[in-house]
């Protein structure tokens, strides 16, 4: 053994000596000097001293360390929620029941109606920027301390363009045919699409399985959404309505597939209706629905946005996102 070696592994040995001290520390020191792994020595020199759970809270400090770690790459805001798709039942309902709302002065010319709607699937949650992100590649919406919160002020072409990628990356049917501004939809196919306003609002009242409530879920907005805070919030932070689904009460504002017309109810078909082929309003406005972050609860809530702008009216950009849906036949 080397001169320097040997100064090293005394110097170990002295450390030791001060840690602890006793008839076992000399056993342990002389075993050090002899042996080719002076940290397993030293491990079990320390338990044999009854601290062994030294070792253990280490690796404990570790562990958190890695999960700390872990949660700081994985996401600011805390989980990300996975995509789910849920299955809605199809059937009737009555559409436009809802009054005219002071908060929101809109329904001026809403006609109750019954409709039936076929069987669907809906994405349980809003669209968050973390999956739009994911699919569009695209920055400029994208928030790194919200990437668990709905996308918002997405204009309805990207909304349309993000469910053709979705659909191409998921191995389904694109529904979508995109030439220019001018967009058709084949609700035959299997992948993934804006829903309808008479499938969306079927869905927030909790399709076949609805209790009758005011709002999606609930009488009231107590744990099912936040409709005085100053931005959107995580989705899926509150409890979700009868069928699983998520914020239809609140957090952004959601696009549907129709155009915009004041007096659709008169019009409507009562079988899957899909509103008018082409823009009749003089603003060529798409339809928005559901409550908002800054606004009151509501899922009577029948707007309408510049589909290109995501502007609504003369307020400027509001919170505007989307959730997906899929034809599923009869």
């Amino acid at each position: 053994m080397k001169k320097e070696e040997l100064i090293n592994r005394i110097i170990k040995v002295v450390l030791m000596l001060i840690l602890a001290g006793g008839i076992k520390t000399v056993y342990y020191c002389a075993k050090a000097i002899h042996s080719n792994d002076e940290q397993d020595v030293a491990d079990e020199f320390v338990e044999s001293l009854g601290y062994g759970y030294l070792k253990e809270e280490n690796a404990n400090k570790s562990a958190k360390t890695d999960k700390k770690t872990e949660e700081k790459n994985k996401s600011p805001s805390g989980y990300v929620e996975p995509l789910k798709m849920v299955y809605v039942e199809g059937g009737e309902f009555v559409m436009g029941k809802f009054k005219y709302d002071s908060e929101y002065k809109f329904n001026k010319d809403v006609f109750p109606h019954k409709v039936y709607v076929s069987s669907f699937k809906m994405s349980s949650t809003e669209i968050t920027q973390s999956l739009y992100k994911e699919i569009m590649q695209d920055k400029n919406w994208y928030n790194p301390k919200k990437i668990n919160c709905p996308i918002e002020d997405v204009s309805w072409y990207n909304a349309i363009e993000f469910c053709n990628k979705l659909s191409e990356r998921d191995g389904f049917e694109k529904c979508y045919t995109i030439d220019g501004k001018t967009v058709t939809c084949n609700f035959e196919a299997n992948g993934y699409r804006l829903p309808t306003e008479a499938e969306w609002e079927f869905a927030a009242l909790g399709g076949n399985l609805t209790h009758g409530y005011d709002l999606s879920g609930s009488n009231g907005s107590e744990g099912i959404c936040d409709n005085d805070a100053d931005e959107v919030y995580d989705v899926a932070k509150y409890k979700p309505n009868e069928l699983g689904l998520y914020d239809m009460s609140g957090n952004a504002f959601e696009w549907c597939w129709d155009w915009y017309d004041d007096t659709l109810e008169m019009k409507t078909p009562s079988r899957n209706p899909k509103g008018p082929k082409n823009a009749d309003n003089k603003l060529l406005t798409k339809v928005i629905k559901g409550g908002c972050f800054y606004k009151v609860p509501s899922i009577q809530y029948r707007g309408a946005a510049n589909p290109e702008t995501a502007l609504i009216g003369e307020h400027g950009s509001q919170a505007v996102g989307f959730r997906i849906c899929q034809s599923v036949g009869e």
